[in-house]
């Protein structure tokens, strides 16, 4: 019988902590649902923009430029500024020209930026699922994105050029 009290103990103490876990994320994915449901009613409220919309991923974005240069591939390098803020408004990070192979960033931007031309300026507002999702991001002590957070980044499409594979 004492053999099985301290396994029973152990189960007891790790299903409570999963619990507890869980009901922390179900507040962060609360917090994504009102988030975005907050931006639909918003979309496209400021005069500077001239598109605006909704994805099939939930993706809402505002254009206030379309530019005229070449159109980012998944392959592509890409020279953007950009801003990121969390659904509270906390600005996360601030860079300005960044390059970037397009395929290594967040799907947010691998399935927006193919649609922009370089000179785009936009706004996107990305739900959790097509950010950092549910690990969240803790690449460094600035850039830490909690989990199930949904974002928004203002992007500012500078140049595009296609990565040219590397010789053996």
């Amino acid at each position: 019988m004492k053999k099985y009290i301290i396994p029973i103990l152990i189960c007891c103490l790790t299903t409570l902590a999963l619990v507890s876990c869980d009901s922390q994320f179900d507040n962060w994915r609360q917090l994504n649902e009102t988030w975005i449901k907050n931006h639909e009613s918003q979309l496209g409220q400021d005069a500077d923009i001239v598109s605006y919309g909704i994805t099939h991923t939930g993706l809402q974005y505002e254009v206030f430029h379309y530019g005229y240069g070449k159109v980012p591939k998944s392959t592509s390098k890409i020279k953007v500024n950009y801003k990121l803020w969390l659904y509270d408004g906390t600005l996360v990070q601030s860079s300005e020209d960044v390059e970037l192979t397009l395929s290594n960033c967040v799907a947010a931007w691998q399935e927006f930026l193919p649609t922009l031309h370089a000179g785009s300026h936009c706004k996107i507002y990305a739900p959790a699922e097509i950010c950092y999702g549910s690990d969240g991001s803790k690449s460094s002590e600035q850039f830490r994105i909690p989990p199930y957070s949904a974002l928004t980044f203002e992007i500012e499409l500078i140049d595009v050029w296609q990565q040219l594979p590397e010789e053996e």
